[in-house]
């Protein structure tokens, strides 16, 4: 630092602190304060300001920023800051102390070396930081090495070697004072009070000109040496550093290199070369902590020294051998040797073709197991970033070969008349052949002689020429010598073989001798089986005789054309025929003629008819018949039918069928004719009715009546309506329609029939299923005495039309008969209505009907 440039500042002090009270600014939170006085000196000089709600928060921890910031205005630099510099602390760029912290670092109030981890100007200053800034600031930084050993306080083993001289000096000026208890506590803070009050101290020293030496004595001033040298914050034991230096008033210049031990002290090593005034290279073999210093001595004898750190990293290294090759189904074993990696950790990278494929997870620090499943040229990189961001890496190649693939598949079994299709699965084969061997039955062979047809890298069609079993294999190299090894077994067998020998023709019956001939069946059983006239037969039931493996004598018992089959199966369950057929023959009866006569004798509703049926056999057997529609008692029912008859020889050769037809004709008895004895549609109570039925029958048989209804032929019947039904059934149990009637037993006055009981009355005869009404009577008695505006109406339901049609209408003055004849087949319901407008009829005049049916 300049004295010159310190003496200008301290007299633009001066004239800020001639009229220390000029201005009466003042703070609502200091009045009466300990620091009030000193607070509005700095305020009326224009180098401190309060807070905008009016308050100086005196009591408040003062940050590295607003000290910066008092100490550059006390000394006055706002004329004396570059324009154009470089940013030492990088973290303060574009704060708003920015300028004021940098101003400092130029005029060396401030020195970066001590503040290894950035200036954090936001943090709040300890007071030795604040004793250090405000010796360098009145230019007496160079005593603290002498006065370092004066130091008073009872708290000296917490204040650093290198801050004891600036501590004492900031105590004998009287610009910062220990604590009552004689500590000076050099970590502690200070608050924005104390800091007004160190800097007011401050300005008073500066303003006496105080020599600690000679307090009355001002000798020769000599400027004061500077070097300036380049030093950057890290590097490595690798690298080479270029020392630049600049000098100023220096005399003598001694370089010093310190290394920080495990006791963080900082204890003097060897440079490895030599420094002149102008620097020189220099270079750091081992990592850690240094401090470089230049010592320098001006023409006054004075010593200063400027000091810078630096943080030595070591190489840290990762080095690894992968191996020339692998292949995509190879464990690759990454093993890594590695050296000052500390807690760094290593980033493994693959590049396949020169193209970064992934980063790799499963490896660590150590290395691991990897796979690479993809064929191609792969660089595995382990990087290692250490604190200074420096990057490092370590990398090996290896080719990757694909893993052949040539597999193939063939049947479990096979036969020496198989053709097998050999068809390779392919992959990575490349321009590498595919040789193949043969085993059979466990021994090595010459494929030529076992096998027909060829095979090449996609396969082929192949016979084996013999039974046996068989192994075939096809096998591949590939560059590296790896033998891919593809296999497959199979087991041959023959082929067994029989010859069936039989004549072209045989008469039914004649045994003859078959003989097979077999080849190659070993123990395996032919099985034998039979066709007749195109359709699989019971063998049993048309060959007598047995047949084994060689054959044997036979007989057919029944004509036809037969093929007879001996069938093979081996263990693979292939199954070999070999068939031959022949002529049996027999010639059928003749067609039977045959006749019927129909006759009138009946049984159980049936007539006989006698059948006549003759036939003859050209070769003399014996002929059955064999009937279709022939009854076993030769009786049948009335009506067309049709017996069908066929002739069979003794080996059941049929004739063609026979057929008569014949019609037994019956008449139904006619529908009967019912008589009812007294007649009328009604009858007194406990009066005997006759009822009788008459129908004929055209052919002359039996007729018997069936009846519904009727008590007897003579018999009283009850009071109220009464329904009778009667068919005709001739002896075959032919049915004639039914006839029916309805009548009322009932007495006029008093009951039977339907009462009436009211101006409007309705009876109504429901029907009988399946017959019509053809003849009704309708009566209501007459009343003595009633004569009125009466009338009777009849209505009919026609099931055709679905609806009620009037028959009849007649009006009467005292009672009615109403009597009609029906068409057969229209109205299967009545109604009977009868209205009088008179009471003297009510519940005396009886209504009643009668009526007769009709049957389809």
């Amino acid at each position: 630092m300049k004295k010159s440039k310190i003496v200008i500042v301290i007299t633009l002090l001066i004239v800020f602190s001639t009229n220390v009270y000029a201005k009466n600014t003042t703070f609502s939170d200091i009045k009466e304060h300990w620091a009030e006085k000193e607070i509005i000196d700095l305020v009326n000089q224009d180098i401190i300001s309060g807070y905008p709600d009016g308050t100086f928060k005196p009591d408040d921890n003062i940050s590295r920023s607003e000290f910066s910031t008092l100490m550059y205005r006390i000394l006055g630099l706002k004329e004396e800051i570059s324009k154009e510099k470089t940013v030492v602390f990088k973290e303060i760029e574009g704060l708003w102390s920015e300028k004021f912290i940098e101003a400092l670092v130029e005029k060396e109030v401030i020195i970066p070396d001590e503040y290894v981890n950035g200036y954090l100007a936001d943090e709040e200053i300890t007071r030795a930081e604040i004793a250090k800034m405000i010796i360098r600031a009145i230019d007496k930084d160079k005593k603290t090495r002498k006065m370092a050993a004066n130091i008073k306080f009872d708290d000296d083993e917490n204040i650093k070697k290198e801050d004891k001289g600036y501590i004492y000096l900031a105590e004998y000026y009287g610009i910062i004072s220990g604590y009552p208890d004689n500590t000076f506590r050099p970590n502690g803070l200070a608050t924005r009070a104390e800091a007004v009050k160190m800097l007011i101290n401050q300005q008073k020293v500066m303003n006496k000109e105080i020599d600690i030496e000679n307090k009355t004595h001002r000798r020769k001033h000599y400027p004061a040496s500077k070097v300036q040298f380049s030093l950057p914050q890290y590097t490595h034991t690798d690298k080479e550093i270029e020392i630049e230096a600049a000098t100023e008033n220096v005399k003598e210049l001694i370089w010093k290199l310190e290394k920080q031990n495990e006791d963080d002290e900082m204890v003097e090593v060897e440079l490895e070369a030599p420094l002149s005034t102008t620097g020189g290279a220099i270079n750091f073999s081992d990592k850690g902590i240094y401090k470089l210093t230049a010592q320098a001595t001006n023409y006054g004898n004075k010593e200063f020294e400027f000091s810078k750190l630096i943080k030595v990293y070591p190489i840290p290294k990762a080095t690894f051998d992968l191996g020339a090759y692998a292949h995509t189904d190879s464990k690759i074993e990454v093993i890594t040797n590695a050296e000052e990696l500390g807690e760094l950790d290593i980033v493994w990278s693959l590049e396949k073709e020169d193209q970064v494929t992934a980063l790799v997870e499963d490896l660590s620090n150590d290395g691991g197991v990897i796979t690479l499943k993809e064929k191609g040229n792969y660089t595995l990189k382990a990087l290692i970033t250490d604190e200074a961001g420096r990057v490092f890496e370590y990398e090996d190649s290896i080719k990757i070969y694909p893993i052949i693939k040539a597999s193939f598949d063939l049947p479990q079994t096979g036969h020496t008349d198989s053709k097998i299709d050999v068809i390779t699965d392919l992959n990575e084969i490349g321009s590498n052949n595919i040789v193949w061997t043969l085993q059979k039955d466990g021994e090595s062979v010459d494929i030529s002689i076992y096998i027909e047809g060829s095979l090449d890298n996609n396969g082929g069609s192949i016979r084996f020429r013999d039974k046996g079993k068989y192994s075939l294999k096809a096998t591949a190299k590939d560059g590296t010598g790896r033998a891919f090894v593809f296999k497959d077994t199979i087991e041959i067998y023959p082929i067994p073989k029989i010859n069936i020998s039989l004549s072209d023709s045989l008469h039914i019956g004649s045994e003859f001798n078959l003989i097979t001939s077999p080849t190659d069946i070993g123990a395996l059983k032919v099985a034998w089986s039979l066709s007749k006239d195109g359709q699989t037969v019971d063998i049993s039931k048309y060959l007598t005789g047995d047949i084994t493996n060689n054959g044997g004598a036979i007989s057919f018992n029944q004509a036809g054309d037969y093929t007879l089959t001996g069938t093979i199966t081996d263990s693979t369950n292939r199954v070999f025929t070999y068939s031959n057929s022949v002529s049996v023959t027999n010639n059928p009866p003749s067609i039977p003629s045959i006749t019927a006569d129909v006759t009138r004798e009946i049984s159980d509703g049936r007539f006989k008819v006698n059948l006549n049926i003759d036939s003859t056999d050209p070769d003399g057997d014996t002929v059955i018949y064999e009937y279709v529609g022939k009854t076993t008692d030769n009786y049948y029912p009335a009506g067309s039918n049709t017996v069908k008859v066929r002739a069979k020889d003794s080996y059941g050769l049929y004739s063609e069928w026979a057929i008569v037809n014949f019609d037994v004709e019956n008449n139904p008895p006619t529908t009967p004719v019912i008589t009812r004895t007294p007649d009328g549609n009604s009858v007194p109570p406990n009066t005997s009715i006759t009822i009788t039925a008459s129908s004929n029958d055209s052919d002359g048989d039996d007729i018997t009546y069936v009846w519904e209804g009727r008590v007897a032929e003579t018999g009283k019947y009850p009071l109220g309506k009464n329904v009778v039904k009667v068919k005709a059934v001739d002896e075959a149990g032919a049915e004639s329609p039914q006839s029916a009637i309805v009548f009322f037993v009932a007495d006029s006055q008093n009951g039977g029939g339907m009462t009436l009981t009211g101006p409007d009355s309705t009876i109504i005869e429901q029907g009988i299923e399946g017959a019509s009404i053809v003849e009704y009577t309708f009566t209501v008695p007459p009343v003595s005495g009633h004569n009125g505006s009466d009338h009777g109406r009849i209505k009919g339901y026609n099931p055709i039309t679905d609806s009620w049609e009037q028959i009849d209408i007649e009006y009467t003055n005292n009672g009615i008969t109403m009597t009609g004849s029906l068409d057969k087949g229209k109205y299967t319901k009545l109604e009977f209505y009868y209205y009088t407008n008179h009471r003297c009829m009510y519940n005396k005049s009886n209504i009643t009907y009668s009526v007769e049916y009709y049957f389809e």
